[in-house]
């Protein structure tokens, strides 16, 4: 991913490949890590339609502050006492 970064921040990507990186950026979390412009490009693309939110395998948006259980505000990951049958992948648990 990191040469796939290097290749955009240089302007050697396609429309096709930046889109690509970007999926592939959300779909790790990773746009949302990294310099500020990332997830503003990240979140415009969304909204676009030309990229999907990252979603669990449940269907539920991991980055929404909701226990991804049981819908709660008030869980913070790892602290439902369900979190321990679920695999924790990529920074959400699946």
């Amino acid at each position: 991913m990191i040469d796939k970064i290097i290749a955009y921040e240089n302007g050697e990507l396609s429309e096709e490949e930046i889109l690509e990186l970007f999926q592939e950026l959300v779909n790790t979390g990773t746009a949302w890590t990294l310099q500020g412009s990332y997830g503003r490009t990240a979140t415009a693309f969304i909204e676009q339609g030309l990229i999907t939110k990252r979603v669990t395998l449940n269907g539920y948006d991991p980055n929404d502050g909701l226990c991804n259980i049981c819908r709660d505000p008030d869980y913070v990951a790892g602290s439902h006492p369900l979190f321990d049958i679920y695999e924790y992948e990529g920074g959400a648990y699946r």
